[in-house]
């Protein structure tokens, strides 16, 4: 079935097939792009802090409970928003 462009009163319901086969599609796209899965973003702890709505303090007094990286030699601390967004969920940390 072609469809044309002219009328939009005239227009028939896509199929379940032609549903199927524009969704694969757009899965497609987005998979070439790449925007699937966005990387991962690592923050500071004082963006943690904002994120968590709490005092750098309380990010560094915490660092046994709150997961994070240390970068650049072990003296900067860089958290995932991911883990602080499970961290907040899971725990009553305040």
């Amino acid at each position: 079935m072609e469809r044309t462009g002219k009328s939009t009163a005239a227009r028939q319901p896509l199929t379940r097939r032609e549903a199927r086969m524009i969704a694969e599609e757009v899965v497609k796209l987005l998979e070439a792009k790449g925007t699937r899965n966005p990387p991962e973003e690592y923050i500071d702890a004082k963006q943690a802090a904002e994120f968590l709505g709490c005092s750098v303090s309380y990010i560094y007094h915490n660092m046994d409970k709150i997961p994070y990286t240390s970068v650049g030699g072990g003296r900067r601390k860089m958290f995932l928003k991911s883990k602080l967004a499970q961290y907040a969920n899971r725990t009553e940390w305040m």
